[in-house]
């Protein structure tokens, strides 16, 4: 690290990451993959782009379940790549299914 200062040096850290996280060799190491899978991955797209239009960046889902210590996976929990707006939805009805159950439900009786 180049920097004594704290907050010179907590700023090069996130920089640093944020650059290796762009560039694919953050994420292979976040998912415990290599960088040829998380790259095939990627250039695969969306997996969920037939169920709607895909919005922000692609992320790599993962179940949380298995081993999200520090934001970290095992690499045999990661599923496909998925746009940052289905990964959040699939996020949201994976950590509570019944809230998912009752708003399908409450959708389809005022359609």
């Amino acid at each position: 690290m180049p920097y004594k200062d704290a907050s010179k040096r907590k700023e090069w850290t996130r920089q640093r990451d944020k650059q290796l996280l762009e560039s694919g060799i953050g994420r292979a190491r976040r998912y415990h993959l290599n960088l040829e899978a998380v790259n095939i991955m990627l250039e695969k797209g969306c997996a969920a782009n037939e169920y709607g239009e895909c919005q922000g960046g692609l992320e790599i889902d993962h179940d949380h379940t298995c081993c999200n210590k520090n934001s970290r996976s095992c690499g045999k929990c990661v599923r496909k790549a998925l746009c940052r707006k289905h990964n959040l939805a699939l996020g949201r009805i994976e950590s509570d299914p019944s809230f998912t159950n009752w708003a399908l439900k409450y959708i389809l009786e005022h359609k």
